[in-house]
């Protein structure tokens, strides 16, 4: 993570604000792996992921969240 952040900065601190933000996971990902089949494990951890994303948005005054998946 700390690579992506460094190269992220240094390719685009001159022309955009860059802010690295990490959520610790961890007990999260142990949880979902107690408790949920293994059939819906990825569903459950990417809908935990957007409800984050979306509280750290929502406190930085982020108005849209890019996730990099197709939606064709």
């Amino acid at each position: 993570m700390k690579e992506l952040a460094l190269f992220l900065r240094l390719k685009y601190h001159t022309s955009h604000r860059v802010k690295f933000v990490t959520v610790p996971f961890e007990h999260v990902v142990t949880e979902i792996l107690d408790k949920i089949d293994n059939a819906q494990m990825g569903v459950v951890l990417k809908r935990m992921m957007l409800r984050a994303a979306d509280r750290v948005a929502a406190k930085l005054h982020i108005a849209a969240l890019v996730t990099g998946e197709s939606v064709a």
